[in-house]
Parts: C-alpha cells; structure tokens; sequence
C-alpha cells in the first residue's frame, strides 16, 4: 500500500501515495465526539509477554520523536532499521496489510503502542503504566502521531480493516493515562495536522476540520469535499494571516478564514 498524505507527508499525527485511489467511493465512519470510551481495548496479553520486563522496555528499539506544531509520526517497529525518516519528518511506510506495533521516546518517556489499541508508558523514575486507545471493533492502528497539548499526551492515529479506514484524535491525563475525550476524523488519509494554540487543524480524505484540543469537538469543519471537489489528500496546513491553507492533491489549495471556517477561492 502507497499512502499519500502523512503526508507527501502526521498530522500526527498518525503521518503517502494514495490508498485514496483505491477507497474513493468506499464508506468511512462517521467523526463525532466520544466521551465514554467502553469500548476500549484491554491488554489482550500480559505485559511480561510484549515486554519482558521494565528493563526490557527501557531497552528495546524505538522510535525517537521530536515535538512541534505538526504531528510527530513514528515508525513501526519493524522498520525501525529500514526506513530512515525524511526531512519533513514523515516517511510512507508500506505496511502491506501486516499489524505493527510502535515503539518511540518522546522528551524523557517510552511509549509502546500495539496494533489494537493496549500501549504502555515508561517514565524516569515511575513503574510502567498501561492504558488503550478507542478503536472500533475489528480495526489496528496503522500509522500513530504523537504531539503534547498542555502537557497532556495526544494521539493521532489511523485505524483500518484492510477495506476502509478513519482516524482518531485522543488526549489522555498526564499523569494516569486515562482518556480525557476521544474524537473521530471521518476517513483515510489522516495526515498531517497543525496545532495553534488551543486549535488542532485535522485533514483526510475530502475533508477539513478545526477541532478544540480543551473541549474535543470541532469548531467548524467542512465535509465532502471529495464528492464536491475531489479533494483526496492534504499535506501541511499553513496559517497565512486570517487564513488556514492546505496545499491537496492535483497542486491545488484548500483556503478558509482560520478563525470562522468561511471557504476562500484560491
């Protein structure tokens, strides 16, 4: 598989070629707030299996991942070793229909992140902790982005059966791991995303979304525009003084008023 937008990029956020192609007209799910996350993944084994022992996580391979506006991605486990990072800090990882667990250090704390959401947290002088992250039933992570808001951790991520895929925005608690909210981004291509003081600027296939990383619900957000325009795959989100700009497929160019969402003709 040849993504397209993590983007020509992650995002994380989380970011390539176009799977778009081959999903054009496929269904997504729908992007809306969830609050009560009972669906989420328990550890499906011990921890002593994924990771032997607190040593061993300290210890095992990992992605290192440096912090800023933009998502942060990480590479899968697995390649590691293969896939060197490019110099927009997203690489395309062809991940063939293959599960894969992700591994990275951020700051002074280890994350592991398996495919179905049960992931672990190992900071300096503190036990490992465990928590999950919201995925549907039946679908793994594909591609995982990280970025802090208010010293919060947040994923950004992309989950998929093989057939269709969306993403997933969630800001868990610092200290406990616990998911303060969860919100939905409805379709593939989850991408590069942008944070501007409170606001996160999400993008995927045919849509454009300004979400409140304090509230987790969407300012304004603006959908099908795959089916109206053809807008397939976004990359960086830029601010150009009252306006957001996201350059798309095809060398065009999403514009909006940041502030009320308000579309602008190129």
């Amino acid at each position: 598989m040849n993504w397209r937008l993590w983007p020509s990029t992650l995002c994380v956020v989380l970011i390539a070629g176009c799977r778009g192609d081959a999903r054009d007209h496929r269904s997504s799910r729908t992007a809306e707030r969830v609050d009560s996350v009972g669906a989420a993944p328990q550890s499906q084994q011990p921890l002593e299996d994924t990771i032997g022992s607190r040593s061993d996580l300290r210890t095992s391979p990992a992605d290192t991942i440096t912090l800023s506006e933009y998502t942060s991605f990480v590479r899968p486990l697995r390649l590691l070793g293969v896939s060197p990072k490019d110099a927009g800090d997203f690489t395309p990882y062809s991940t063939d229909m293959e599960p894969d667990t992700f591994s990275f250090i951020v700051d002074h704390e280890r994350y592991l992140v398996r495919p179905h959401g049960d992931a672990f947290r190992l900071s300096d002088g503190q036990s490992v902790q465990g928590f999950a992250l919201p995925l549907d039933t039946g679908l793994y992570i594909e591609r995982l982005g990280f970025m802090r808001f208010q010293a919060d951790p947040v994923f950004l991520y992309q989950q998929t059966d093989n057939e269709g895929a969306s993403g997933w925005v969630a800001r868990l608690d610092a200290a406990g791991l616990k998911v303060k909210w969860s919100v939905r981004v409805p379709g593939f291509n989850f991408g590069y995303a942008f944070l501007h003081g409170s606001d996160l600027y999400v993008a995927c296939f045919g849509f454009v979304g300004k979400l409140d990383l304090s509230t987790g619900t969407y300012i304004w957000r603006h959908d099908n525009l795959y089916q109206t325009e053809g807008f397939n795959a976004f990359e960086r989100p830029q601010l150009r003084g009252d306006t957001v700009a996201i350059a798309a497929d095809g060398g065009r160019m999403f514009l909006a008023d940041w502030r009320t969402g308000r579309r602008i003709k190129p």
